[in-house]
């Protein structure tokens, strides 16, 4: 991990800023993908408890 920091501390000005630049990139693509991810889970999981819950009612009104 020091050989990275000291490769960082001896990037020239210009390198500097195009790395934090990546890195601002990647923060962000990771940050949508992740809330992306939370967003499908959440929502498929709704429909799957609400599908399960209109079966078993549909199955208790055959059943009468």
């Amino acid at each position: 991990m020091r050989n990275g920091l000291n490769e960082y501390r001896r990037l020239t000005l210009e390198d500097n800023v195009t790395f934090r630049r990546w890195l601002v990139a990647n923060t962000v693509v990771g940050a949508l993908s992740f809330l992306s991810l939370i967003a499908i889970a959440s929502f498929a999981g709704g429909d799957n408890a609400a599908t399960a819950k209109m079966a078993s009612s549909t199955a208790m009104v055959e059943s009468r």
